[in-house]
């Protein structure tokens, strides 16, 4: 692990800087903030609009979509049914709540994965979220699963893996390495190499 700090995040940080080291949600919203940027969306989507910024001194166009203008046979009412596409109109409503719980059971419930799912795949049709929802209900039951990790979860991913690596460490321990890692520069993923770092303080 390379034990350069962190720079302070400003207009003037080089791009390769801001992109080697680990930066909170909430300070890269602050800069946001503070050179005019939207400062909404997801922590990689506002990592990409500060790199662009940082590397062309502008911000990146984002133009809201006209309604108008897009038009399309997705902005018709939502067809619930078995055989019925899902369209780009999906929503997670009652309705879609209530079908669901008609076919699988009332053991049913919204899933990030099932929403995902319907989100990224608007040509599959109901009857492919329903087989989706039941895989991975399945998959939930076996003791030794464990669900997917966002990317922008760079803290849950680390501590489960450092946590997976060293059974016999403790949740603080893994914490103390994970402090080390997001301030040095490079990656934030858990690495062997981490554990060359003394942690018999972690009262930091």
């Amino acid at each position: 692990m390379n034990n350069d700090k962190r720079p302070p995040l400003t207009r003037a940080t080089p791009v390769n800087d801001f992109l080697d080291y680990y930066w909170l949600k909430e300070e890269l919203i602050d800069f946001c903030a503070r050179h005019g940027l939207k400062t909404s969306g997801g922590k990689i989507e506002i990592t990409g609009r500060i790199a662009h910024f940082l590397q062309t001194g502008r911000p990146p166009v984002e133009q809201a979509r006209s309604r108008a203008s897009s038009y399309s046979a997705d902005d018709q009412p939502l067809v619930v049914m078995m055989d019925a596409p899902i369209t780009k109109n999906y929503n997670s409503g009652e309705r879609v709540r209530g079908f669901f719980k008609s076919v699988i059971g009332p053991h049913f419930h919204f899933t990030v994965g099932l929403m995902k799912f319907c989100k990224d795949n608007p040509t599959k049709t109901f009857r492919d979220a329903v087989q989706y929802w039941q895989d991975e209900y399945n998959r939930k039951s076996d003791k030794s699963y464990q669900p997917e990790i966002a990317p922008q979860f760079e803290y849950n991913q680390y501590i489960r893996d450092f946590m997976t690596d060293n059974p016999g460490a403790s949740l603080k321990e893994a914490i103390w390495h994970w402090k080390q890692k997001r301030s040095a520069r490079g990656d934030n993923k858990y690495s062997r190499d981490d554990l060359a770092y003394n942690s018999s303080d972690t009262n930091e």
